[in-house]
């Protein structure tokens, strides 16, 4: 029997490889054998050498699953050593409990930190507790430990001590970050443009408004001005067709959601000339997140669980449809729903048309 979609904890794991197929399917593999654990994806980053793995079910399972990993992970990845004065980032790098549904952390918190106590004991690992569940008020902002590269990102290493755990860096396995948050939400927005500085510029709005104190700018780019602090942002552009490219890493969509982003940026650029063209969605979503997408669902931000019904999902799709989200590459409902994995009726209620 399936656990309701209410009840479900997701774990994005980064392991430090992302080249060696065969110790990358050890751990993937693991986590396939593990009862009452569902694993959604596995993502190798050749560049960096790193891969993350997308797992999720009932919490006691999620914690259990993610111990047993470690295992796997200690005896196949490492030694992790320090290189100069550099302090490294281990063999796992970083482990996120997030929420599938809802806007509460309470589950994933007590299972981060459940977590970190476990395997800083079990392997004498450092482990720094990050996101909502940080001890220390400098590690809950995850915006200044994840410098975000288009589709990937590199971690700087905290300051201070371990929460848990010795000082020292493990022999093999370095030192890792633990968090509880929120699933972040990745979207790609194209632009009409040859010019990467209008684009720079107005991610930069809220900073300008700050130091310079430009009140003029800041009355025509206000909504924006309160919006940026809560993004990361990437901007990039692509030759062929030419256009500019801006990445968006949205750190809590139910307080800052995906329609409202998009709308917000869309009207800035249209004051600077630089028409709006499209978005994509990347990667994996929870229905939750695109509730938003249409006014006719009634549901964003009300807290309810029930069922979500067929109209419900031709109205988000209709949503994605009317923001030009897959103009460029297709969104794919069946793939990148999160909520289809838990609840296998999900996909019987939406109609053949539109998966």
């Amino acid at each position: 029997m399936q656990e309701p979609t209410d009840a479900i904890s997701l774990a994005s794991m980064s392991i430090a490889e992302g080249r060696d197929s065969k110790k990358i399917d050890a751990v993937a593999q693991l986590l396939q054998r593990e009862h009452d654990i569902r694993l959604i994806h596995v993502r190798p980053e050749v560049r960096l050498n790193r891969t993350q793995l997308l797992f999720g079910g009932e919490p006691q399972a999620l914690l259990d699953a993610a111990m047993d990993s470690v295992a796997v992970i200690h005896n196949q990845l490492g030694p992790i050593l320090p290189e100069g004065d550099v302090r490294p980032f281990g063999a796992l790098e970083m482990l996120s409990f997030m929420p599938l549904r809802g806007n509460d952390l309470t589950v994933e918190n007590r299972l981060a930190r459940a977590f970190a106590e476990r395997v800083s004991e079990a392997y004498q690992l450092p482990v720094y507790l990050a996101g909502e569940g940080a001890l220390r008020e400098e590690r809950r902002n995850l915006k200044t430990l994840l410098e975000r590269e288009g589709e990937g990102y590199t971690i700087a290493p905290p300051e201070g001590p371990p929460d848990f755990g010795p000082e020292q860096p493990h022999p093999r396995m370095g030192i890792s970050l633990v968090c509880a948050r929120y699933l972040h939400l990745n979207c790609v927005m194209y632009f009409d443009s040859r010019d990467m500085d209008l684009i720079e510029d107005l991610t930069q709005v809220h900073k300008q408004v700050a130091v310079k104190g430009e009140q003029g700018r800041a009355q025509d780019y206000q909504d924006l001005a309160r919006l940026l602090p809560n993004l990361s942002l990437y901007v990039d552009e692509v030759v062929t067709p030419r256009m500019v490219r801006l990445w968006c890493n949205i750190r809590n969509p139910n307080l800052t959601p995906l329609m409202r982003t998009i709308d917000v940026f869309r009207q800035a650029a249209d004051q600077v000339a630089a028409g709006y063209l499209g978005s994509r969605i990347l990667g994996f979503v929870p229905l939750d997140y695109l509730h938003c997408l249409s006014e006719d669902t009634g549901r964003a931000g009300s807290g309810e669980e029930e069922k979500i019904g067929e109209n419900d999902l031709q109205y988000i799709l209709k949503g994605l449809s009317e923001l030009n989200l897959g103009s460029l590459e297709p969104f794919r409902p069946r793939f990148q729903i999160l909520d289809g994995y838990f609840d296998g009726e999900l996909w019987e209620r939406l109609p053949s048309s539109l998966s």
